[in-house]
C-alpha cells in the first residue's frame, strides 16, 4: 500500500470519486390567471429564493405523474387528477456551483380557469390544507412577485408558462 503525501491529496481528481446518482423530483406547476402556485418550505428563510412549485421525490413503483400528483396533494393539500394535467411533462435541470448537473425535476402543468377547480376560494392556500411539517405558505403569485422569492433553479418555469406583460 502506497503512502500518500499532502500533495497527493491536493492534486487528487475529485471526478474519480464514486458518482452519486442524480436527484430526481416530480412536481406540478399550477397556473391560474397568469399566476403560478408557489409554496414556501417550513423554517426556510424569506431572504433568499426558497419558494417553488410543489414537488418531491419519486417513490419506488411510482411514475413521474403519480409522484407529482401525490406531492401536490401532500404539500398543498389539493387533489388533482391526471386529466387536469398537460400530458407532456417538462424538465428542469439542477446544477451545482461548478455547473455540473446534480439532478432534475419533471413537472406537469395544471392550467385552471377558476380556483374552484382546485377546491379553492382564494389565491392563498388555507393553512389547514398545508403539510405544515414541510410547507408553511402557499399562494398564486404573478411572475413579477415570483422572481425574487422563487428558487433560482425553477425560474425557467416562469419564463416558459407566464407572461410578464400582465
Amino acid at each position: 500500500m502506497a503512502i500518500l503525501t499532502f500533495n497527493d491529496f491536493i492534486n487528487e481528481d475529485l471526478d474519480d470519486s464514486p458518482k452519486r446518482s442524480p436527484k430526481v423530483a416530480a412536481g406540478i406547476a399550477a397556473i391560474w390567471d397568469n399566476k403560478i402556485l408557489l409554496i414556501h418550505p417550513t423554517g426556510s428563510s424569506w431572504q433568499k429564493g426558497t419558494c417553488g412549485i410543489p414537488k418531491g421525490g419519486i417513490e419506488p413503483g411510482e411514475d413521474t405523474m403519480e409522484a407529482a400528483i401525490r406531492e401536490f396533494r401532500e404539500e398543498a393539500g389539493i387533489d388533482v387528477s391526471p386529466e387536469m394535467l398537460d400530458s407532456e411533462p417538462h424538465k428542469v435541470i439542477f446544477y451545482n456551483k461548478k455547473m455540473k448537473e446534480t439532478g432534475h425535476m419533471i413537472y406537469y402543468v395544471c392550467k385552471i380557469n377558476d380556483l374552484s377547480e382546485l377546491g379553492l376560494s382564494s389565491e392563498r392556500l388555507p393553512k389547514d390544507k398545508l403539510q405544515l411539517e414541510e410547507v408553511d405558505w402557499g399562494k398564486f403569485v404573478s411572475a413579477k412577485e415570483a422572481y425574487p422569492i422563487m428558487n433560482r433553479a425553477q425560474l425557467i418555469i416562469l419564463d416558459r408558462h407566464l407572461s410578464l406583460d400582465k
